[in-house]
Order: C-alpha cells, then structure tokens, then sequence
C-alpha cells in the first residue's frame, strides 16, 4: 500500500506543478515550486500525526485494528477528494467582469 502512494505522490507532482504554476511569471515560478512542495510536506506530516489518532479513536486502544484503520482510510479518502475539488474549483479560469 505505501508504495501504491508513492508512485501516486510521485505521478501528481508533475501535474500539480504545472498547474499551479501556469500563467504565472518566470521569476516567480521558484516561489511557486516551493510552495507546492512545501504544502506536499506539510500535508503528509499532518496526515502522518492525524490518521493514527483516528485508527485508534475508532478502534479503542485495545481493541481490533481493522475498523480503525479503515475508519483512517477513509478519512484520508475524505480528505484528498476535498483537495481535489479544492484543487479543481481553483484551476477553473475566473470569468472577467464586464466594465460598469
């Protein structure tokens, strides 16, 4: 399972870069990339603190795992379709507005 994220991770890199960083000026595109990465690391870290403290929120502390690490699945599911429509919503062209 964790090499199937990594080779996700590693897949959507390319892709987020490119559109988070379209239309944007080439001196800017450095700041850009590290944001984006920084975000990724930031993003990972949390979801490393967070997803355990739901398994064993759900699970109880000595009960069985396999509810527990499913309810964690799929908070992590929740979560990355959130960013996705995130992601999405914020790729979309905003329409100008019509001069008054």
């Amino acid at each position: 399972m964790v090499t199937l994220i990594g080779f996700g991770t590693a897949g959507t890199a390319l892709g987020s870069t490119v559109l988070a960083s379209r239309g944007m000026a080439d001196a800017d595109q450095g700041l850009v990339g590290g944001m984006i990465n920084t975000s990724r690391q930031i993003g990972a870290a949390v979801g490393a603190a967070l997803l355990p403290a739901v398994a064993v929120s759900v699970s109880g502390m000595h009960g069985g795992g396999v509810s527990g690490d499913r309810a964690a699945m799929f908070a992590a599911a929740l979560a990355a379709l959130a960013a996705t429509a995130v992601a999405w919503r914020a790729a979309r062209p905003v329409p100008a507005r019509a001069a008054s």
